[in-house]
């Protein structure tokens, strides 16, 4: 689609339906163009009055299905599973004629209209984190015992739970990280391409073995000699956002991280927000093998960038391309209810990762609508970004510029908006015509066949391909976000035919649906196909299987710098010693699991109901 008059930064749209929930929570429905929306108590100042606490929107028609929730789910964290099904885990205490959904553990399967329980947690869980480990288990870290913004109760181990047998274990978090931290709310916590885990919370992160519980490598401290800001945290109430950036195997999948925005601890709500963002990049022989090796290279530690203005509670999503948009939060104040921010920031900003430093960030497209605490942000179909929430917003916010106040006459945000980046308006986009596979292996070859989006008789080009995991946003963190460029191993310019390359293994794209992008030579990208990849699914004799089991305990990964290396706490030896192994995902073992594999289908159809 093209459309004339359009600023090369983009452009805000206001979506023609209102949502029945105003999105605490959101998730993209894997195989479909649905959005789940959670939220805190029921609100009956919405379009339909009381709809009660979650709902599946449909992005294409706008129309709305109730989903029934036993327990509150306020606060939770939540995550796509590897057969297309979404897990909800914690929540918020007994309240508002709900009981307390902290400890639960509940799964939606679309085609369905309630979240279903399994095994409960262990332990109560309020601002947890949830990550879809590469050997198809959720991991379930942070949160405190009690809902309280400072000083609850830590929880001092972390679950995985298993969806095909229903069990969960438990394993302790490092002592000295927990004090570092505290809270340990929703970490920033990215599967590396070697199967072990990137953790960063507040100001402190380690590489660590989620199965075992070993805290292997501590990284760097951000205490650059010329960053203004080494004082800023990214933990609620002072929140700040992350993302990994794009995996690329003609870079040995190295990782780069980025931290953006946040504030300062102790600041009130007149306090200007951290204006800077971060990056550091992180290579490991490992990364390309798909298997711990050890040898970390953090390559000098974080550096900083000036961002366009200073932003706490913004939202990062990372497009089909690489780009990072950051939307959304406040120039001042910290997250929380009771007009606790100010001075919403209304202008998007978006990143290049390739540009040079300190010009990587550029002000796009402005709206007038605030999007502050209890905002959530999700990547689209076609490359656009949904933009929804705020239960928290024109509560005596002080502001110099005109807003564009809620119609339901209170602080809840119904109205929902679309972000299309500038990329969107490009006049020769790629269209996918035709995907060979639905559901296919790791390192196997595929066929894509594409055409012009606007005209089949004109020029197009493909350059790259890319693997986009369906987001998970809740609290300015996306829980699920993951962009893996694809190798092409063939291309017929003529016939527009490409032969596409899975990743290697489970470690460099954790098993689930995925978006399948086509970009071309101006980054400009098509609308997605899904693509499930499947791990049971094994390559053919001629391509190696690269897909390693779940990181052995003891495995090396040294190579911190020596400064972080000889600061990092250890992990108590019988922390390690007691932590029980993973559990094997054996269906014999199964206890009628919520969540059975529901979908080897098409990625166009829906995960069915009757093996949730």
């Amino acid at each position: 689609m093209v459309r004339t008059g359009v600023p090369a930064t983009g452009e805000y749209d206001l979506l023609p339906f209102l949502s029945n929930i105003v999105a605490v929570h959101l998730a993209h429905i894997p195989g479909t163009n649905k959005y789940i929306y959670m939220e805190s108590m029921p609100k009956y100042d919405g379009p339909q009055g009381e709809f009660g606490i979650a709902g599946t929107l449909d992005l294409d028609t706008g129309d709305w299905v109730k989903v029934e929730a036993r327990s509150l789910i306020f606060c939770a964290g939540h995550v796509q599973m590897a057969n297309g099904s979404m897990v909800v885990v914690g929540g918020w205490p007994a309240d508002a004629g709900y009981p307390s959904g902290m400890k639960d553990i509940r799964v939606f399967t679309e085609g369905t209209t309630s979240l279903v329980d399994a095994t409960p947690l262990e332990y109560n869980r309020w601002y947890p984190g949830a990550t879809l480990l590469a050997d198809g288990q959720i991991l379930i870290y942070g949160g405190t015992q009690n809902a309280a913004d400072i000083g609850g109760e830590p929880n001092p181990v972390y679950e995985i739970w298993d969806p095909t047998s229903d069990i969960v274990i438990q394993l302790p978090v490092n002592s000295d990280y927990l004090e570092a931290v505290q809270s340990n709310f929703y970490a920033m916590n990215y599967v590396l391409p070697d199967g072990l885990l990137f953790s960063w919370c507040k100001n402190i992160g380690f590489v660590m073995n989620p199965y075992t519980a070993e805290y292997l490598v501590r990284l760097p401290s951000r205490d650059g000699p010329t960053d203004p800001e080494t004082e800023c945290v990214s933990q609620h109430p002072y929140t700040g956002t992350g993302v990994m950036l794009m995996l690329d195997p003609a870079d040995d999948y190295a990782v780069e991280v980025m931290v953006m925005g946040g504030q300062r601890e102790g600041a009130a709500f007149d306090t200007v927000a951290c204006s800077t963002s971060v990056r550091m990049r992180i290579t490991s022989a490992g990364f390309t093998t798909g298997a711990p090796e050890g040898g970390y290279d953090f390559n000098g530690g974080w550096d900083w960038e000036q961002m366009g203005q200073a932003r706490v509670l913004p939202i990062a999503t990372l497009l089909p391309n690489g780009y990072v948009i950051l939307l959304a939060g406040a120039q001042r104040g910290l997250g929380g209810y009771g007009g606790l921010t100010s001075f919403p920031a209304l202008t998007a900003e978006m990143y290049d990762p390739s540009g040079a430093p300190g010009a990587r960030w550029t002000t796009v497209a402005r709206t007038q609508i605030a999007r502050l605490y209890h905002s959530t942000c999700a990547l689209t179909l076609d490359g656009t970004i949904l933009v929804t929430g705020c239960d928290s917003c024109y509560q005596d916010v002080e502001t110099n510029e005109t807003l564009s106040l809620s119609p339901s006459g209170s602080g809840n945000e119904f109205r929902n908006e679309i972000f299309y980046p500038p990329f969107w308006f490009h006049p020769a986009k790629p269209a996918i015509v035709s995907v060979s596979e639905a559901s296919i292996g790791f390192s196997q070859d595929f066929v894509v066949t594409y055409t012009n989006e606007m005209d089949s008789a004109a020029d197009v080009s493909v350059v790259a391909a890319t693997l986009v995991a369906p987001s998970s946003t809740t609290h300015s963190t996306n829980l699920n976000q993951r962009v893996v460029k694809l190798q092409i191993m063939e291309h017929d310019i003529g016939a527009r035919r490409l032969v596409l390359r899975t990743p290697p293994s489970p470690n460099h794209a954790p098993p689930q649906l995925y978006m399948l992008f086509l970009i071309n030579g101006d980054q400009a990208y098509s609308q997605a196909k899904w693509l499930k990849l499947d791990a049971s699914i094994a390559p053919p004799a001629d391509v190696p299987a690269d897909v390693p089991d779940a990181p052995a305990s003891g495995a090396p990964a040294s190579g911190a710098p020596a400064s972080d290396a000889a600061d990092a706490p250890d992990a108590p030896a019988s922390d390690a010693a007691d932590a029980p192994d993973a559990p094997a995902a054996d269906a014999s073992d199964a206890a009628d699991a919520p969540a059975a594999d529901a979908s080897d289908a098409a990625a166009a159809d829906a995960p069915d109901a009757a093996d949730a």
